[in-house]
């Protein structure tokens, strides 16, 4: 599952990682607590697909881009967003489905400020060095940020 993203910078490359496998739940804490003001995506992102708005959390803020995770209405679905503070239509969002594999959804974008920013999705406990690519960086338990491309 793919979502429209307006104004994605020259260099954004959005990859969808649907694994095998299901799981019970999301395996995903954040989801557990209620919705705030702060996690609502920024109002120029008005097309989303099939996700569930009021699954929508904050997870990070981490150099000048927010970082955001929700469900699709497909509840084996998990999706992240990164939402660059400073030109939120730049934003970039990707969706996987929750299963026995580490990373639920990736992508690659460059937030507008230079480097190539990559992002995943993860299940609560995992363990960056678990992934099949070097150079991963965990700034909260769902959230792993490399700069380097990933495909």
């Amino acid at each position: 599952m793919r979502f429209r993203f307006p104004l994605v910078p020259a260099v954004g490359l959005a990859s969808l990682l649907a694994l095998s496998g299901c799981s019970s739940g999301t395996d995903i804490g954040l989801f557990e607590r209620e919705q705030v003001a702060a996690d609502r995506l920024p109002e120029s992102i008005d097309d989303l697909g099939d996700l569930d708005p009021g699954s929508v959390r904050l997870a990070v803020a981490h150099e000048r881009v927010q970082y955001f995770i929700a469900r699709s209405t497909d509840p084996l679905l998990g999706c992240v967003y990164a939402v660059p503070q400073d030109g939120p239509d730049r934003f970039l969002g990707t969706c996987g489905r929750f299963g026995s594999d580490v990373t639920v959804a990736k992508a690659s974008f460059t937030p507008g400020y230079g480097n190539v920013r990559s992002f995943a999705l993860v299940p609560d406990g995992t363990d960056p060095t678990d992934l099949e690519e070097p150079g991963w960086v965990q700034i909260h338990p769902n959230i792993l940020i490399s700069d380097r491309m990933m495909g």
